[in-house]
């Protein structure tokens, strides 16, 4: 069987050649290798031409910069395999990591195959998160699956083989730059009639500080607090009581972010429907909130949103105040 892997190329000439190596060192031979340059401005287009040339395997594809979701798609189209495999160009892979996921994918007849990931740090630490579930092969009702990955916040396509088939008519949304996968998790989960889990840390995810999912501006968080919101809708639509509950708290946890930082930043009050729109979110949800997962500090945050927004806005826009909270969250105000 033919392993299709997409990995989409920007800014990461200092790391590319370790995430294509740890795919050409792979037991399992049968690949497809699609390299989607995204019209990166450093030596990444250069180097995978030049990889292409040395390995039959590897197709390149040159798109003007369009973002992740749109090389994911790119990718997609020209995929020819019975699996579908997703790496980030900053991360890696063990060598027997397509080898595992396809055996345990064939023997269960599983529709996507989790594996679990170690985090690689700059600073050369290695921490591997502590497995969902312990036994090799474990099999997870779509619903378990979902509230598992609401709780643990964790969404990426990137330690999941996906069967072809799956993945037919899906898009990622494109133009997103955060959060891409909770939106995709959300709609592929259940299109499956079977997903296993692998307790073994195959994929080796480097937490990047210039990566996309370091950005802690309004902006960022704005699409992060969206994708989420649409992310609840899809749960809703499938009755997934489990996953609404779980769904809700990070629903809840990326609205009072967004509400913090329209209050620190946005000067002009751009957001102000936003915020608005948070307000009522809040209001109307005052127990659910309080029941929900979210530190008693964002809890505490959320009502005195929702008490007087105009007052801690006021606050917020004393210059010293400003600054010294803008430093502390690492963001930039909106002029």
């Amino acid at each position: 069987m033919l392993i299709s892997i997409i990995i989409p190329v920007y800014k990461v000439e200092e790391y590319l050649r370790r995430c294509i190596d740890s795919v050409l060192e792979q037991t399992y031979t049968n690949l497809q290798i699609i390299l989607v340059d995204d019209g990166s401005p450093d030596k990444c287009p250069k180097i995978c031409d030049d990889y292409a040339v040395k390995d039959a395997r590897i197709e390149v594809l040159h798109q003007k910069n369009s973002g992740l979701c749109k090389a994911r798609n790119n990718g997609l189209k020209i995929a020819k395999g019975d699996y579908v495999l997703f790496i980030d160009s900053d991360d890696f892979i063990a060598p027997y990591m397509c080898e595992k996921l396809l055996s345990a994918a064939k023997q269960k007849q599983a529709d996507i195959v989790i594996c679990n990931y170690k985090n690689y740090y700059s600073d050369g630490r290695a921490v591997i998160p502590e497995p969902f579930f312990k036994e090799t092969y474990t099999k997870i009702p779509c619903e378990d699956a979902l509230a598992v990955a609401f709780k643990r916040v964790s969404f990426s396509v990137w330690n999941k083989l996906f069967k072809k088939e799956l993945l037919k008519g899906f898009e990622f949304k494109e133009k997103v730059i955060r959060s891409e996968d909770v939106l995709a998790t959300a709609v592929l989960f259940p299109k499956a009639k079977n997903i296993i889990y692998i307790p073994q840390a195959l994929y080796y995810y480097f937490q990047n500080p210039k990566g996309a999912t370091e950005k802690r501006d309004l902006l960022s968080r704005l699409e992060t607090y969206n994708i989420v919101k649409l992310s609840l809708e899809e749960c809703k639509k499938n009755n997934y009581n489990k996953v609404i509950e779980a769904a809700q708290s990070y629903y809840f946890d990326s609205a009072i972010i967004v509400a913090l930082l329209i209050l620190i930043c946005d000067k002009q009050n751009k957001y102000t429907k936003v915020l608005n729109e948070i307000v009522k979110l809040g209001q109307s949800n005052k127990k659910n909130i309080f029941k929900s997962a979210l530190s008693l500090n964002k809890k505490l945050c959320f009502m005195a949103v929702l008490i007087c927004p105009k007052g801690l806005a006021f606050i917020f826009r004393i210059s010293f105040i400003n600054v010294f909270v803008c430093k502390l969250l690492r963001v930039k105000p909106l002029e």
